[in-house]
């Protein structure tokens, strides 16, 4: 069996592949779509079609081993940070919207609110149950339907 040359060259395709744990993949990289992501690998690196670029592999020195330790190490703590920041922002702006809501308890009517939950949601309106609209504006089913009934009289 011929030495491996850990070359892929353009048009020809890969017959053999190996790795090693902790290795970098060549020939792949990380394809995002929406909220997922999966390893895309290079044409002719893993599916026998002529490889549309060449690809050649380098032997890793130490040090640059301990430079991507270094990198990976430094992305994680980045990524931690930016998780954290994140559930922050999002618990600040959840605790500003539920004083929003209860301070609209206080100063606004019912009618109010429904008109305010009309103006900004209106596609709720049609698709949650009306006893539930209720709640939401704090108010029993029955007195709901007395403001719808009195909206559509005053339109």
């Amino acid at each position: 069996m011929p030495e491996a040359s850990g070359r892929l060259n353009r048009g020809r395709a890969c017959r053999h592949s190996a790795a090693s744990a902790g290795a970098p993949q060549l020939g792949a990289r990380l394809a995002r779509s929406g909220n997922s992501a999966r390893t895309q690998w290079a044409p002719g690196f893993t599916d026998s079609s002529p490889a549309t670029r060449a690809l050649k592999a380098r032997k890793a020195s130490p040090e640059s081993w301990e430079t991507l330790e270094k990198d990976i190490e430094r992305q994680t703590v980045e990524g931690q940070r930016f998780e954290q920041d994140a559930q922050a922002e999002l618990t600040e702006l959840q605790q500003e919207l539920q004083q929003e809501i209860q301070a609209s308890y206080v100063t606004d009517t019912a009618e109010q609110r429904y008109l305010k939950l009309l103006r900004l949601k209106s596609d709720l309106i049609n698709r949650v149950p009306q006893f539930q609209l209720a709640s939401y504006i704090g108010v029993k089913p029955e007195t709901l339907s007395r403001i719808r009934r009195r909206i559509a009289a005053k339109k």
